[in-house]
């Protein structure tokens, strides 16, 4: 469960999410918020209750400072270079973690923009060009590109750490979408429960694509998501546009049918036509399947599609079945190889469309 943009904005809390994480709790379940703040949970529990956050609608709280704070005590670092602001220094509260100048320093660790208001994150680079020739490595302990505060954009650690990676840089990653967050997360989850917590049975719930959704799913979890968060105003704030998702959802990488929410919120804003169409509004990459050719060879398609993870109805038309908009070539291989072992040939059955179209241009499926 990710806080910032699912139960406050920045600057007041959610009070609907945090009314129904409550009821979850009630019903016997656990509710571990992760989050890509630079310092440790205890500060988050103070922050949450600053915004007016219940502390009924959570059990724990891991953070990205605090897999931070590990790595730097697992590697036995004393001394560290602090890149970031003077409110994250919680995170090197310990006395046995010295901050120290750039040329005194064996790692360094960045939590953020020293002033997050006025700076961007080319600013930076020349620090980063003398780490890079030293061979520092840098711990990144907020992995978010950026991040909304009421309605204002913010740039964040990840963003840094994204440039000094692309210098060459060794970065290491502490937070979502990396996996030793969720690990940590997981153990939570088990010690409030206490017992082992399956993973099919965990769902995430986050606004970020590149962290959220991208972390759930290299993770092995299911994700809802919220689309009115991070990505409001490129997908419609108030009212996604699931053909303005297909974009940003493609860097996900989520399975092919949308076992995901976000998934199903593309697919479900797909579905346009009924059975007496002949065409119907198709969003790459998709499969286009003609239904001639699934009565002929008797093929059982739903469960097909259930076992590759689809849940919503797919898209039909009079004479086709379309599959989309899936996401990734993995994902439109594992449909192709799933329709050719039950017998239908691709080009003559079913097709794969997989052009990039702009936003302002639309394709219509239909059987010639």
């Amino acid at each position: 469960m990710r806080r910032l943009g699912v139960l406050h904005d920045g600057l007041n809390a959610h009070l609907s999410a945090a009314d129904a994480l409550t009821r979850f709790r009630e019903a016997g379940g656990a509710v571990v918020l992760v989050s890509n703040a630079p310092r440790p949970s205890e500060w988050v529990v103070t922050s949450l209750d600053e915004k007016g956050v219940p502390r009924s609608a959570w059990d724990a709280i891991v953070t990205s400072g605090d897999v931070a704070k590990r790595m730097i005590a697992d590697r036995g670092f004393s001394r560290v270079h602090h890149i970031g602001p003077e409110r994250d220094l919680p995170l090197l509260g310990d006395e046995r973690i010295a901050r120290v100048p750039l040329e005194d320093a064996p790692i360094a660790v960045v939590t953020g923009l020293v002033d997050d208001q006025t700076e961007v994150p080319e600013d930076y680079d020349e620090r980063l060009a003398v780490m890079k020739a030293r061979g520092l490595a840098l711990i990144c302990a907020n992995p978010d590109l950026v991040v909304m505060v009421g309605e204002q954009r913010l740039w964040c650690a990840g963003a840094i750490a994204d440039r000094y990676e692309a210098m060459g840089g060794e970065t290491l990653w502490a937070g979502k979408p990396y996996a030793p967050i969720y690990e940590a997360a997981m153990r939570l989850g088990s010690d409030v429960l206490g017992r082992p917590v399956p993973r099919e049975r965990v769902i995430a719930i986050g606004d970020a694509v590149r962290t959220d959704l991208t972390g759930a799913t290299d993770a092995g979890i299911d994700c809802v998501f919220v689309a009115d968060g991070i990505h409001g105003e490129e997908l419609g704030r108030g009212a996604p546009d699931p053909r303005k998702a297909r974009r940003p959802l493609r860097r996900a990488r989520l399975p092919p049918g949308g076992r995901h929410a976000a998934a199903r919120l593309v697919t479900g804003g797909a579905t346009m036509a009924d059975d007496a169409s002949r065409s119907a509004p198709i969003a790459p990459p998709a499969i286009v399947i003609r239904k001639q050719a699934i009565a002929d060879k008797s093929v059982h398609l739903q469960p097909v599609l259930a076992d590759l993870g689809f849940r919503d109805a797919p898209t039909e038309t009079a004479d086709l079945v379309l599959l989309g908009p899936l996401f990734g070539a993995e994902a439109v291989m594992a449909v192709i190889r799933a329709l050719e072992g039950q017998g239908l040939v691709y080009v003559d059955d079913f097709y794969a469309v997989e052009v990039d179209l702009p936003d302002w241009l639309r394709l219509s499926a239909s059987c010639a």
